[in-house]
């Protein structure tokens, strides 16, 4: 997602949460602009032009601190977060400071509920039962499409 960005204009800053996060661990020049997410309000005021903010294990952001600040600049950011589902369609931790998700990927779903996390109320059980890597649902505005993402 972040080389899509970077080749479409968008400058991509890697908020890393976990040195064994895959961001933090990449030999990918465009995730070489890496930040604590604590930073995130800086970065946004320091950087020019569409953003794109990646932070992979929200679950380990202890204060919401940057990401809200960085969410000040949202008509010129795009922010993907990662994290468990279950984590993600709760209201604790740093989730009480994010907007509800209404668009979203869902990577290998589990069970039926696991699309709070990205905006649906319910998967529908066949949807959940292809556990292949890559494969999950896209949703945009409630709207659910099966993908399949290169691994």
């Amino acid at each position: 997602m972040g080389v899509l960005a970077s080749e479409q204009g968008w400058t991509v800053v890697n908020a890393t949460t976990s040195r064994r996060s895959p961001l933090s661990t990449t030999s990918e020049p465009v995730l070489a602009n890496r930040c604590d997410p604590d930073e995130l309000g800086d970065v946004m005021e320091s950087t020019s032009g569409r953003v794109l903010v990646l932070i992979d294990d929200l679950q380990r952001v202890e204060k919401a601190d940057g990401i809200e600040a960085a969410l000040g600049h949202r008509d010129r950011m795009l922010m993907v977060v990662a994290s468990s589902p279950d984590f993600l369609t709760g209201r604790a931790g740093v989730m009480r400071s994010l907007p509800p998700m209404t668009a979203g990927m869902l990577l290998n779903p589990t069970g039926g509920l696991d699309g709070g996390a990205i905006g649906l109320r319910r998967i529908p059980q066949e949807w959940t039962s292809d556990s292949r890597a890559g494969r999950g649902i896209l949703a945009v505005a409630g709207e659910p499409s099966h993908i399949q993402v290169p691994t």
